[in-house]
This record gives structure tokens, C-alpha cells and sequence, in this order.
């Protein structure tokens, strides 16, 4: 496997693979239009049956879908666009350049597309105007057409696929996915410095341009759409856009660059903190002496010089101002002794300045002399206005980032609503698992059949419980079957009138024949037939005069060959009366049996041993793989994503989906628009076409994101 991308000239698939016309050396098709001539051969009959199809050819395209196009270089609207750039145009279906190409690659291997892309300078000469009887654009070039537009017997060395999917088989990797290639159409034009241009998608062939003009179409489908000697010319524009290119390319602006050691003052600026406001007096704090002098302290943005000299602070001022701004973000609230003392002025809450950080971290930690990351952020100057940064770019965008945090919490309701169903269904599940892990193997696996053939058993191949139990000849399919359950328990499971005796009289014939079943004895005749036996080899055949019974038979089956027939409950009657048969089922099989004439003659035939069934075992299967705790938190995991399961605990259904937004915005931008110079203070200093070394103020980072984040609390 190859990370390395791969190029191929063209890119055909479906009926265009197998097109009859061919491309001549050039790309161009011999022939006028896209046919395939399949056939059909049917053995025996000659000659074969053949049918020629015409395709979809240039002069059936009118427009394009403006999604068909993924990208466009330089991109609209550009300026100062290097000149000895080459405009080009991708699109998300690779095939689209050659879809309406009437041919397939010759021995030369070359396909022109049916549509090319033109780059025009914007004059008075040229003009892109809107058709009036066809959707889409005109682009009229009045004279020159042929010297200025590519030569289209070269449009196929300007189109090409590019191969992402870094994977060998090219073919496999576009049918699993297609989205790793992208067909781009390029423009081989030499662009002046300082011009205006138009790009446009135009067709190639003639009667391309026909269909897209709303015009008579007269031509073949080889004839293309101009040559060298063309003059004026009108081409519809499937799609267009429009640039303009500087004086210089990227490779002379670099040279024009020099390396320019920075100034010490590049990414500082001076603080003034002689009136900081929100409460603190400076008088008060320092002193008169202190009231005309400027106090002023260092900013440093997110970008300063290597060898940056910030002021220092004067330590005797930095404890006095800090104390005093740490009493402000902390007031002291005090309470009146009784009501009659109360003052608004002096027992009221102070609002202060936000304690930035409060929100993720206790405000009681503010308080503390451990606290230094925290006491930094907020009692620096430099650091508290770098907060205060982040701060106001919230307020400023609010409303966009709202509408994208409402936008993420779109659907959190029907999340909860399925997290409490779960656990409703985890807490019933738990219950009715306890409550059949009371009854005897045979109940259990009688009631659990339908779950049977999702569990597997520890056996070898591990087959599932189902599988097991159908493989075992000592027990009848019908034991286990929805019938035989309907039939044994009641056939009327709604009527409320059947008495006690008569439903617990059905269920015992249920757990009787499972039981007898499991343990190796025919449990559909009971013990009126001679019993087989765990690791009995012979397997017996029972015979009533000319009816013949085996073991594996179902109740219905058995019991209808030898004329038995089944005691079921009566048809429910009128509210408030009793079943009209509300005898014994069981002694009425057993009875039955009993009266028959015919006396049972058995005959032997070898076969494979007949193994019982391990109830109990395939019981703990049951109950370890349907264990609600381990069935219901996969399912839950797997369909509400962010959820993570603790690698060394059981996951536990939460009560609710907790959201955490996040933002991808680059918050830097909200900086630079505002005004360039918080980012990176006294940036004019550096000279024009210079580069220079530059650090990241981490500080100014963490600082600005920290109010961000309070302002987003």
C-alpha cells in the first residue's frame, strides 16, 4: 500500500468502458456518435441476436449542476494571483470529463474531454452575458478566438485523475470509494501581471456548443468546437468565475525577503495602571504621592521578541496594588446586627469584577495562598487584561456561538428519553431474570426458545443452544415448539374464567414431556413405550398395525397417526361461566393409550448413539448471555455516541446525556480583526519584506483562553 497519489489521463466506467468508436493519437473520435452493439447467444440457434444502442453524446448537455464543481484555482474573486500560475477546476465525480465523450481511448491511450476549461483576459472585446432562451451564460470573444483559447487537439494532456486512495488496485479502490478521485481540467494560458480574466467550463466539441447556445445542431460528433483559425466566437459557459493577477509571483516575492533581526520592544507595549477603575483608588492605595505619576507595567501580546525587555514592576508598588485588587474581587459582605441597624450602604452585596476561572474552579480557592496559577490570572495586570480579551470576544459573538452551542444540543431530549427507557428496561429485565432463574431446566428452556438461536454454546464449533438442542435425538422438535407450548398450557390464553386446577394441570403435561424428553425417554407416549436410554445405540421404531411412529416426531404428528386425540380446554362461553371440559389432561393421554388394541411390536435399526441433553448446562448458558447488566450497556454504547465505557468497571446506563460543547472557531481571528496589535504589539516596527524570529507568549494564551471560557460559563 502506497500513500503517494497516482494520475491517469481519463477515467471511464459502465457502458462508456465498451463503446465501439475509438480515439484517434490526438484523443478525438473517429466516428459521430457513442454506440454499443450488444448481442445475445442462445445455444443451437445461429447467428447470434445483436442490437446497436446510441448513448448521450456532447450535443445532449445544455448545463451542469454548479455542486458537479469541488474546487476552483485561484479561487473567485482572487487578486494578485501570481502570473505563472495555471488555472484549474476539480470535480467530485471523476468520470464527468469523459462521460459524453462519443469514444473510448485508442491504442494511444488518449481521450479528449468533452468539456475543456478557458481563461480570458476582461475587455471590451470579450463579454460573458446571460442567454435568453437557454439557462446558463454566452462568453462572446469578438475577434482572435483561435490565438487565445487552448488548441483542443491538446485537451487531453490538460485533464487528468489524480488516485488518493493510496491502494494497488486502482479499480477496486474508485468502485468502495469513488470520493478518492478527483478529475481536474487545467488551463495552459500565459497570464499578464496586473489583468483582469475569465475562467470558464466551455464545451469541446461543436455540437456541445450548438446544444448549449440553443441552436439548430448540424454537426458530427468528432468535429470540435473551434480551431487556430476561429475569429469571433460564442461559447456557453457552464460554469465561470473571475480573478485578477499582481506584478510578481510567489518565486519573486520570496527573493525579495530578508532575514531582519527584531527590536527588544516588538511584542510590548506599556500598561497604564494609574487609574485601573472597578473600584480600586489608586490615592488610597499609594498615597497623594502617587496621584500625578503614571504607573505603568508591560503588555506583552501572543507573539514577542526573542529578546524582549518587559518593565519591571516595582515590587513595593505590585504588593500594595495586588492587595488592594484582591480585597476588591473578594468583598466583604458584613451583616447587620439586628434589622433596626441595617444600612443598604453597608450591608448590601457588592457586584465586583468576575474572578476569571471561578466557574471551573472553586471561587474558595481564590482565597488561597496555594492558589498562584489562579491569583496570577486575576491579580496581574498584564495577564487580567489578556482574560478581559476573551472576555469581551464572547459578548461580541455571543449570539453566533449560542446558535451553534443550541445547534449541538439539538436532539439531547430524545437521547435522555432513550437513556431512561434503558434503565427501565435494565431494572424489568433484571427482575424477570432473577424470577426464571427459580424454575427447572425444562421450563426454563421451554420458555426461552426464542432467544435460543442468538446464544452460543461452549461446545466445539460453538454451536448456538437452538442448534444444540435440534441436533439431539432423544428430544422431539415438538417439545420445544410454539404449538406444542399453545397447546400444552391452553388454547384460549385470554379466557380469565379457566379454573386453577385445569391451567395447572396443562402446565404439568408441558414440564412432564420436556422433562422425560431431556433425560433420553420418548416423552410424547411416556412410559407406555419401552424407554431409550442415554447411550443406547439401537434407536427403536414403534409400530400400531400399519402405522409406524419414531421418537422424533412431533406431539401433533404422534398423537393424530395412532387416533389420540388431545384434551384441550373448551371453547371460552358467556362472562362468568366455566370451560365446558375441565378434565385431566394428562390421564386422559395416558388412558387413551392404555385402550388401544393394537399392542406395540418394536423393530431395532442400528444408528448413531443417542446422547442427552445437559439441561442445567444449556440453562447457565441461557442465563449468563441474557444477563441484563451485560446485554443492555452494549447496545446503549453503541447507539448514543460520546458515551465511554471505564476500561476496568461495568458501564452503567446514565440517568442523562451531560453536553459538553466545543467550538473549532480559530478565537485568534476575533483578535486580529479587532485590532492586529494585541496579538502582536508594535508590528509597524518590523521593515516590509523581512523575516524575522518571533515567540509564542504562552502566558497570553492560557490567559485569553481562561476568559473565553469563564465568559462561555
Amino acid at each position: 500500500m502506497s500513500n503517494s497519489p497516482r494520475f491517469f489521463s481519463c477515467l471511464q466506467t459502465g457502458l462508456n468502458g465498451a463503446l465501439d468508436n475509438l480515439a484517434d493519437e490526438n484523443g478525438i473520435p473517429e466516428s459521430e456518435a457513442a454506440s454499443i452493439t450488444p448481442s445475445l447467444r442462445i445455444a443451437g440457434i445461429e447467428p447470434d441476436f445483436s442490437q446497436t444502442m446510441y448513448l448521450r453524446g456532447p450535443g445532449d448537455v445544455l448545463r451542469i449542476d454548479p455542486n458537479a464543481v469541488s474546487a476552483e484555482e485561484p479561487k473567485p474573486g482572487a487578486r494578485d494571483v501570481a502570473p505563472n500560475f495555471f488555472p484549474y477546476i476539480e470535480f467530485n465525480d471523476a468520470t464527468l470529463p469523459w462521460m459524453f465523450t462519443p469514444a473510448r481511448p485508442g491504442t494511444s491511450g488518449r481521450l479528449i474531454p468533452w468539456l475543456v476549461l478557458v481563461v480570458v483576459p476582461k475587455n471590451d472585446d470579450i463579454s460573458l452575458k446571460q442567454l435568453a432562451r437557454q439557462p446558463g451564460m454566452c462568453l462572446s470573444i469578438a475577434s482572435g478566438a483561435g490565438a487565445m483559447l487552448p488548441e483542443l487537439l491538446q485537451a487531453y494532456a490538460w485533464a487528468h485523475v489524480e488516485d488518493r486512495s493510496g491502494k494497488r488496485d486502482a479499480a477496486k479502490a474508485f468502485e468502495d470509494r469513488p470520493s478518492d478521485f478527483i478529475a481536474r481540467l487545467m488551463c495552459p494560458v500565459r497570464l499578464q501581471d496586473n489583468s483582469a480574466y475569465i475562467a470558464a467550463l466551455v464545451p469541446a466539441f461543436e455540437a456541445g456548443r450548438q446544444a448549449g447556445l440553443g441552436r439548430e445542431i448540424t454537426s458530427t460528433g468528432s468535429e470540435l468546437a473551434w480551431n487556430e483559425h476561429t475569429e469571433a466566437l460564442d461559447l456557453p459557459a457552464y460554469h465561470h468565475w473571475e480573478f485578477s493577477t499582481g506584478n510578481e509571483d510567489f518565486e519573486a516575492l520570496v527573493r525579495k525577503l530578508r532575514g531582519v533581526p527584531v527590536q527588544d520592544s516588538v511584542g510590548l507595549r506599556d500598561l497604564d495602571i494609574a487609574e485601573p477603575r472597578g473600584g480600586l483608588d489608586i490615592d488610597r492605595i499609594m498615597g497623594q504621592r502617587y496621584k500625578m505619576q503614571s504607573l505603568l507595567v508591560s503588555y506583552q501580546g501572543a507573539l514577542i521578541s526573542p529578546v524582549a525587555k518587559p518593565r519591571e514592576w516595582n515590587v513595593k508598588h505590585r504588593k500594595l496594588f495586588q492587595n488592594a485588587l484582591h480585597k476588591t474581587l473578594s468583598p466583604q459582605v458584613n451583616k447587620p446586627r439586628s434589622r433596626q441597624s441595617y444600612r443598604a450602604v453597608d450591608h448590601d452585596p457588592v457586584i465586583s469584577p468576575p474572578v476569571y476561572g471561578s466557574f471551573q474552579k472553586s471561587r474558595d480557592l481564590f482565597e488561597s495562598a496555594d492558589a498562584r496559577w489562579m491569583n496570577s490570572a486575576n491579580l496581574d495586570p498584564q495577564y487580567r487584561s489578556n482574560a478581559g480579551l476573551g472576555s469581551r470576544a464572547v459578548r461580541k459573538h455571543q449570539e453566533e456561538l449560542m446558535g451553534k452551542a443550541w445547534a449541538r444540543a439539538k436532539g439531547i431530549d430524545e437521547v435522555n428519553s432513550y437513556l431512561r427507557q434503558a434503565r427501565f428496561a435494565l431494572s424489568v429485565g433484571s427482575d424477570i431474570h432473577t424470577r426464571l432463574t427459580r424454575l427447572p431446566a425444562p421450563q426454563y428452556l421451554q420458555i426461552t426458545t426464542a432467544v435460543q438461536p442468538t446464544v452460543k454454546t461452549t461446545s466445539k464449533g460453538k454451536p448456538s443452544v437452538a442448534e444444540q438442542l435440534e441436533k439431539t435425538i432423544s428430544l422431539p422438535n415438538g417439545v420445544l415448539s410454539t404449538i406444542f407450548r399453545r397447546t400444552a398450557v391452553t388454547t384460549q390464553t385470554r379466557v380469565k374464567t379457566l379454573s386453577r386446577e385445569t391451567s395447572e394441570a396443562s402446565s404439568t403435561l408441558q414440564l412432564k414431556a420436556t422433562q422425560s424428553s431431556l433425560s433420553g425417554k420418548a416423552a410424547l407416549l411416556m412410559d407406555r413405550l419401552p424407554p431409550l436410554n442415554a447411550g443406547a445405540r439401537p434407536i427403536q421404531e414403534y409400530s400400531f398395525g400399519s402405522v409406524k411412529l419414531r421418537p422424533d416426531q412431533s406431539l401433533e404428528r404422534l398423537s393424530g397417526q395412532i387416533g389420540i386425540n388431545l384434551p384441550l380446554p373448551g371453547s371460552p362461553t358467556m362472562r362468568g361461566t366455566r370451560p365446558a371440559n375441565t378434565t385431566n389432561p394428562d390421564k386422559k393421554i395416558l388412558g387413551s393409550i392404555g385402550k388401544l388394541k393394537a399392542k406395540p411390536k418394536t423393530t431395532k435399526r442400528t444408528s448413531r448413539s443417542i446422547a442427552t441433553t445437559n439441561a442445567n448446562a444449556m440453562k447457565q448458558t441461557m442465563q449468563s448471555a441474557t444477563l441484563p447488566k451485560k446485554v443492555l450497556p452494549p447496545l446503549v454504547l453503541d447507539r448514543v455516541q460520546g458515551l465511554t465505557q471505564p476500561p476496568a468497571k461495568q458501564f452503567e446506563i446514565p440517568r442523562q446525556a451531560l453536553l459538553h460543547v466545543s467550538f473549532e472557531e480559530p478565537v485568534y481571528e476575533w483578535l486580529s480583526r479587532g485590532n492586529a496589535e494585541f496579538l502582536l504589539p508594535g508590528f509597524g516596527a518590523i521593515a516590509e519584506d523581512s523575516v524575522s524570529l518571533l515567540v509564542t507568549n504562552a502566558a497570553f494564551v492560557e490567559s485569553y483562553l481562561l476568559g473565553l471560557n469563564h465568559e462561555m460559563s
